[in-house]
């Protein structure tokens, strides 16, 4: 056992010298803009200066090229140039109604559909009545948000190139989300389902396009609507206690759709970003659709699958896994979360982890997620993108789950109690999660849709973070040379991503990213090999 004197005591108190919540995201209480470690460490704190310093046995290292490296998803990128720079001010008309119906038709046949319902087919003929008119439309009250919810719907479809072959070298997707944009105040005002539709459309959007501080901002007004319409109760309920089928030609079945979309990417957004969620659970039905759980285990994996307007969508990641992202935020990262003590925080962690245990073991075994994820491990070549974002969405909420056991770690390094091993295991836990993700992206990568790029980035880097947390806190830790390859290999993972074309800012956002990998592990092998740790596995 360590006893309390010596060097290393002196690391692991420099390292509980900034103590901050969360994996990756940025809390404004402490720090503006810098990402920090799962284990309490701000990338560019005096803290790790001290600890990586320390672990290299050098009283001088540069760690200031690691503060360039601001992570994409914190900055909201101006869009208003994607209109007046754009070459024709003439592509700013909405294609013709037939061309949108053929679009919406594409859609509404399409495993996007069941992924993201952000339109119903039979209303969204009501939507083309707004805006091109029609003899059965008496009111256009709603015009304007009905027209900026056909711009959002471009804007989606242009990013996963529905509009390729009709327009090859038509406006971008920033274009018509920025169009759509310009449409915010009538949407406020007239608060409708072409509305909520509209904004629904924009967070999927801007989410794809990397900019969660925008996508947030969306959440929040668009859940304002929701309420508003009733997207919060269950519709499948009568007054008589009664089901009613699923049919999304039902205007409130499409509205309790869009309140499902928003509620998962609220509760994502809020484990990303660090703000709160803007919807409540305690204000909310969260009932599933009828037979959500058996369609989702037969249709997941089903290319083939029948689509119609009663056909339950599997909604992103999962309903019944964004209700335990809700759960971890509320007891772990909350305000209320930073002043519970050490037990509640094991409690809650032991109490989240069965739950999604749970909710791992309810999944299909064609496409659940094993506990870890190896090189050895077999995986499906003819796997679909959504049971992959799953899985690492499953990972990535083990990773979030147990790296707050961090806050209740003993400074002392004397003799392990009970509650000290099981905040090791914990973390290990958490570790173990991140070489699985790491590994598991690998080998499904080509599998997965490139508008996914985003998503998938946010998942690399909380995953390299924590490895690189872990490293540094246990360099003499039986796998290190293995995790350094890992992180070696990260560059390359993320130059590998299967995307057709990026936008300048994305390319100089994944060069970043890639720098900010290689350096990372740069660093991390200077803290190893100076201290005669084994850098590779014939050292071992």
């Amino acid at each position: 056992m360590r006893n309390g004197s010596g060097p290393e005591s002196l690391v692991l108190s420099d390292r509980f010298e900034v103590n901050v919540p969360g994996p990756i995201f940025t809390d404004t209480r402490l720090s503006s803009s810098s990402p920090y470690l799962p284990s309490g460490l701000i990338l560019s704190s005096p803290a790790l200066r001290k600890l990586v310093a320390s672990c290299a046995g050098r009283m001088e290292m540069d760690l200031d090229s690691l503060g360039k490296f601001g992570l994409p998803w914190q900055y909201s990128r101006p869009q208003k140039s994607e209109i007046t720079n754009h070459k024709s001010n003439r592509t700013a008309k909405l294609p013709s109604r037939s061309t949108m119906e053929k679009y919406a038709r594409a859609w509404c046949s399409s495993i996007h559909f069941l992924v993201f319902p952000v339109i119903s087919l039979d209303l969204f003929q009501r939507t083309l009545d707004l805006v091109y008119g029609s003899r059965d439309v008496k009111d256009y009250t709603g015009s304007a948000s009905a027209k900026a919810a056909l711009y959002a719907f471009l804007s989606i479809i242009t990013i996963i190139e529905f509009t390729k072959e009709d327009a090859p070298h038509g406006p971008s997707c920033e274009f018509y989300a920025a169009k759509a944009q310009s449409y915010l105040v009538d949407i406020i005002q007239e608060s409708t389902m072409e509305g909520l539709q509209a904004l629904t459309t924009l967070i999927l959007a801007t989410i794809f396009s990397g900019d969660y501080k925008k996508a947030a901002m969306f959440v929040t007004m668009a859940s304002r609507i929701a309420y508003a319409l009733g997207g919060h109760k269950n519709p499948f309920e009568s007054q008589h206690g009664e089901s009613s089928a699923y049919n999304t030609s039902r205007p409130e079945c499409h509205i309790r759709n869009l309140f499902w979309l928003c509620y998962t990417f609220d509760k994502e957004l809020a484990l990303r970003t660090g703000q709160p969620p803007s919807i409540s659970d305690d204000n909310c039905d969260l009932t599933l659709p009828p037979g959500y759980i058996e369609l989702q285990n037969s249709n997941i994996c089903c290319p083939d699958v029948v689509i119609d307007n009663t056909t339950v969508p599997l909604y992103p990641w999962d309903p019944r896994l964004s209700v335990i992202k809700s759960r971890t935020y509320k007891l772990l990262y909350s305000e209320s979360a930073m002043r519970k003590s050490k037990s509640e925080i094991l409690q809650h962690i032991r109490e989240l982890d069965d739950a999604l245990e749970q909710w791992r073991l309810s999944l299909s075994r064609e496409f659940r997620p094993t506990l870890t994820f190896s090189e050895d491990t077999l995986f499906p070549s003819a796997l679909a993108t959504q049971p992959i974002m799953l899985r690492l969405a499953y990972h990535h909420c083990v990773i979030i789950i147990h790296s707050a056991s961090n806050r209740c770690r003993e400074l002392s390094v004397g003799d392990l109690g009970m509650q000290e091993i099981g905040v090791a295991s914990s973390l290990g836990l958490s570790v173990e999660a991140s070489r699985s993700s790491l590994l598991y992206l690998q080998a499904a990568l080509p599998n997965i849709a490139g508008e996914c790029f985003w998503v998938i980035l946010f998942y690399v880097v909380s995953s390299i973070v924590t490895i690189l947390g872990h490293m540094i806190s246990n360099p003499n830790d039986s796998k290190s040379a293995s995790d350094l390859k890992l992180l070696m290999q990260v560059s390359d993972l993320v130059q590998s991503f299967p995307i057709t074309e990026l936008s300048a800012a994305e390319l100089i956002q994944m060069q970043l990213v890639k720098d900010f990998s290689r350096e990372l592990a740069s660093i991390t092998e200077m803290a190893t090999s100076d201290r005669g740790l084994p850098t590779s596995e014939s050292d071992i």
